[in-house]
């Protein structure tokens, strides 16, 4: 990450004036964010970047969750008892496939033991036989809970699909590529995958099933967990309290914690929706319907609620799952009609007879049917006809699986729906392209059996899907598997699906181009940064007015300068400043722990900048009383600036907030890159920025600088060159329901708009203009 080939006047822009430009007071170094936020956007929004080599070892490693370790609790059979009744006892006959079976799946602690009693999680009708295909499914499935506690994956590991090689990686880091991939594929599936199922005692694969698919959700997450100090001042909305402490558990391998939440969920939505009282089986779109309809049943009092209190409460449901539909009724005769608009959380879609697309299914919901209605005119034909008024963030689809007989006998239908991982919806004159990201499915036989089961998208992976990595969640048995398994394998047993919106495919026509170019476009933002730092390091720290101009009157774009004018340090031209030197640790521990990890970025901080490194000498030592003999300046070597230094001395005190409180340089935007271009498009982006930002400074300041720097980037790299960047930034500032202090975002809101009015400044113009000032 030393070098690259970027157009060289636009580095040359971020750099001089982003990194480089300080105080002309010496001594602690602070922001002039005007200087700062203008050649970040415009660097941005004009560059259009290569690749790089050490950066295709980055893009190319998947980003797995943290490690947590199972714990081996004893759950007893009276505490399942008590939160969901005694179990349905069932002697089943031990066939030679089922003794099969049961070999592959007990733990050698349990192999002699071989059950009788099982617990039945079957759908909301009757029970017979399984089908023959899906009868090893539910064997599995109905587990008791102490079993599924020591064995929590059952099943082995779906084969992957091999990853695309990259034909431009030299051996050397292709091997490298191979080696931290395997690496961190084996925590993910070791670790991981193991704490993410929920145990099922009593029936209640469905409440199991429909939570696995909201918790794949991470931005509807999110918006739930944001906003606790709101609707917490309801203690009846409990069914949010619970959401939110099942989604902070679903890596927790305590079992016993997972029964009492789960058991807690269940009552609290049975409040509203008795149906759920007891312990019988039930219906996973029903249960789901209800739970979203009870979260949406606390909207209109909380945003009473908040807006005396100066707050603002934004329902999760409204903003990413309901949608309008619009129903026009047209007489057949005059041509007269009536338009009415309803609210939707999902839509229940008929299965054409032999089956067929989501998108044909979609289409005959959508289509014109007959309607006697007595028109004004007197004529009793009309047509009528459903549209999308509006589209949802998240799209739920209900396939109408069951159907009564003219004899009134309920039964499945087994037709197959053609599931595709992308559909497109229209809605008036606009459309939008959704990706599949999780399915609901009913495994059973016919509508008197079966078991419901989830498969998800990894949430990790963000909106742009670029390692196919899916679970497959049966209760506590956890499997990886991918979007074109699950395609293929829930043709005949797919009930909800949900598609989250995808605001770029449109732009690109298939998921894989997009993918690659918003990789590049990552790629890129990593590139520029390091390039433009490296550029400009030969003028960093040039406090003199009237010596910048002279230098850019002998050469207006003085990048890679040759003779460095820096009044403090000299390094060779090419190497990075201080700054870009966090950018580089930065980059090496999120490719090395395959995403952010705080206690490892400080390690590799102490160890890059620390005792030992070539930051290690006499003039940089932290406890440097400022009143000794002055230096010789400029030192040869690298200089380690205030924060670095308070870095170090809060380290050496056992500190656990490492960061600088005073020091306002630009480290964090200048280091940030990796970061954004790691989580881009994810809901935690701003958090992870901020926790890197605080291990070298923990001020409030430089954080808000940050994010607004970060939320530029993340655009540019989501939507490319955009002129309405800024403009969309600043809408995102201005929102009520954002973490920072208000006064932060009106010092933020303030610096971008003078960044609008000087982005068609050139440097001879804007230095005048802008330094005196700082």
């Amino acid at each position: 990450m030393r070098g690259g080939a970027l157009p060289v006047a636009a580095v040359a822009h971020l750099l001089l004036m982003t990194h480089h430009w300080q105080y002309k007071n010496p001594g602690p170094i602070n922001l002039p964010p005007v200087i700062v936020l203008l050649h970040f956007v415009r660097i941005h929004l004009c560059l259009k970047p290569p690749l790089c080599l050490h950066c295709r070892l980055v893009s190319s490693v998947p980003a797995p969750s943290a490690p947590f370790a199972i714990q081996d609790n004893d759950n007893t059979a009276p505490l399942r008892y008590r939160l969901f009744g005694r179990p349905l006892t069932k002697t089943k006959k031990e066939g030679k496939d089922q003794e099969e079976n049961k070999e592959n799946v007990t733990t050698k602690k349990n192999k002699k033991a071989k059950k009788s009693q099982q617990w039945h999680c079957c759908k909301n009708r009757c029970r017979v036989s399984p089908a023959p295909q899906e009868e090893e499914t539910l064997e599995k499935c109905h587990s008791s809970v102490s079993q599924d506690e020591v064995v929590a994956v059952k099943r082995q590991m779906e084969k992957e699909e091999e990853p695309v090689k990259d034909e431009g990686i030299p051996q050397a880091l292709s091997a490298k590529v191979e080696e931290v991939a395997v690496t961190t594929e084996k925590k993910l599936r070791s670790e991981h995958i193991k704490c993410l199922g929920f145990p099922n005692p009593a029936q209640i694969c469905y409440i199991n099933s429909s939570l696995q698919s909201l918790l794949t959700l991470e931005d509807f997450v999110t918006a739930i967990s944001h906003q606790e100090q709101v609707w917490s001042l309801i203690p009846e909305a409990a069914v949010l309290r619970t959401f939110k402490n099942i989604s902070e558990h679903h890596f927790s391998g305590d079992a016993q914690e997972k029964l009492c939440l789960l058991a807690t969920f269940k009552r609290a939505v049975a409040l509203w929706a008795p149906e759920f009282r007891d312990h019988q089986q039930k219906d996973a779109h029903e249960f789901l319907t209800a739970v979203l309809d009870q979260i949406r049943y606390w909207g209109p009092q909380l945003q009473v609620l908040t807006a005396g209190m100066g707050m603002a409460y934004s329902c999760p449901v409204e903003d990413h799952l309901m949608f309008k539909m619009r129903n026009t009724r047209t007489c057949k005769s005059c041509g007269a009609g009536s338009t009415r608009e309803e609210d939707f959380t999902n839509l229940s879609l008929d299965l054409p007879p032999g089956g067929g697309t989501v998108e044909k299914m979609l289409d005959n919901y959508l289509m014109e049917t007959e309607l006697e209605y007595r028109c004004e005119c007197g004529a009793t034909k009309s047509g009528q006809r459903s549209s999308f008024a509006t589209l949802p963030r998240v799209l739920v689809l209900h396939l109408k699986r069951f159907r009564y007989t003219p004899t009134f006998q309920l039964e499945k239908i087994h037709d197959p729906v053609d599931l595709r991982r992308e559909l497109v919806v229209s809605s008036g004159q606009d459309g939008a392209c959704y990706s599949l990201v999780s399915t609901i499915n009913h495994i059973g036989a016919t509508a008197r059996s079966g078991h419901y089961i989830c498969d998800g998208v990894d949430p990790d992976v963000g909106p742009v899907d670029l390692t196919d990595r899916w679970f497959t969640y049966n209760d506590t048995v956890v499997t990886q598997t991918s979007s074109v398994n699950v395609c293929n394998q829930r043709q005949r047993s797919s009930y909800v699906l949900f598609y989250r919106r995808q605001l770029w495919l449109a732009l690109w026509g298939d998921e894989s181009t997009m993918a690659s170019a918003l990789a590049n476009r990552a790629i890129g933002a990593i590139v520029g940064s390091a390039v433009a730092d490296a550029a400009a390091q030969p003028l960093h720290w040039v406090y003199d007015l009237q010596k910048l101009q002279g230098i850019l009157a002998q050469d207006p774009n003085p990048e890679f300068r040759t003779e460095s004018a820096n009044p403090f340090y000299r390094r060779q031209t090419g190497q990075q400043s201080c700054y870009g030197d966090q950018a580089y640790v930065l980059l090496e521990s999120l490719s090395e722990c395959g995403g952010l990890n705080v206690d490892d970025l400080k390690q590799r901080i102490l160890k890059f900048f620390g005792p030992g490194s070539e930051y290690d000498t006499p003039i940089n030592d932290p406890y440097r009383e400022r009143g000794g003999p002055r230096p010789q300046l400029p030192i040869e070597g690298p200089w380690r600036h205030a924060s670095l230094k308070s870095f170090l001395k809060n380290v050496d005190a056992g500190k656990e907030e490492t960061g600088c409180e005073n020091d306002c340089q630009i480290d964090g935007i200048a280091k940030m890159a990796p970061v954004v271009a790691f989580y881009a498009g994810k809901p935690d982006m701003l958090e992870k920025v901020e926790l890197a930002t605080r291990v070298t400074q923990n001020n409030d300041e430089c954080v808000a600088e940050t994010l607004a720097a970060a939320r530029i980037l993340e655009h540019f790299i989501l939507n490319g060159p955009d002129p309405k960047a800024l403009d969309k930034v600043l809408d995102q500032l201005s929102d009520k329901n954002r973490k920072q202090p208000q006064d932060l975002d009106k010092a933020v809101i303030g610096h971008l708009h003078q960044v609008k009015d000087n982005l068609s400044k050139t440097p001879q113009e804007l230095i005048p203009a802008v330094f005196p000032n700082t």
